[in-house]
């Protein structure tokens, strides 16, 4: 490049990182070597595509699989205020966060048979809980499902126990937004596991 060709080069490519010149295509001069015939180069810039909404991936029994497994590993952090007595910020409720994260607004289900709203699932999966032992835990995909239905079947040993215990859980889910959450939830098992 040689000298009187960078003074224009320059200050062109300054202007356009300012956003003052199109961006599609910049003619940019410049001399053959040998001869005074202007040579012309473009450059091209073109700005990186991005999907205007990330989607989430498919539920599949897997999927639903994965998520219980998690919740349930979660730790549940409650605490009572006295009345009257403002506290700081304690520690964070995982199991609710997840819950939330992962449950509808308006999801509901059934338990042992018996129909439950969007508290009475979570009060069912935190007793569920402390039943729950992962280390022998063991998981298949449920049988019988109908069209639009995932689920999962997991076999463990609570702990103190040296019964095997087993629930099945099935779910509809709808995407909202990036992610899948649960619009309704089945837990069957024996009615203990989901009592406190």
């Amino acid at each position: 490049m040689s000298f009187f060709s960078s003074l224009y080069i320059i200050p062109l490519l300054a202007a356009c990182s300012l956003h003052l010149c199109p961006p599609s295509s910049i003619a940019v001069p410049s001399l053959a070597l040998g001869t005074s015939r202007p040579i012309e180069h473009r450059l091209h810039t073109s700005a990186p595509t991005m999907s205007s909404e990330s989607s989430a991936v498919p539920a599949d029994s897997a999927w639903l699989q994965q998520q219980l497994q998690q919740l349930l590993a979660s730790p549940y952090i409650h605490f009572n205020h006295p009345p009257g007595i403002r506290m700081g910020h304690g520690p964070v409720d995982l199991f609710s966060t997840r819950f939330n994260n992962l449950f509808a607004p308006d999801a509901s289900g059934t338990v042992a048979g018996t129909d439950a709203d969007r508290a009475a699932l979570k009060q069912a999966l935190l007793a569920l809980q402390k039943h729950w032992s992962p280390d022998s835990a063991s998981f298949a995909p449920a049988t019988g499902l109908q069209d639009g239905q995932v689920g999962t079947r997991a076999e463990w040993t609570p702990p103190n126990s040296d019964e095997t215990a087993n629930v099945t859980a099935t779910a509809t889910v709808a995407q909202q937004g990036p992610n899948n959450r649960i619009s309704t939830l089945s837990l069957d098992g024996d009615q203990s596991l989901f009592t406190q």
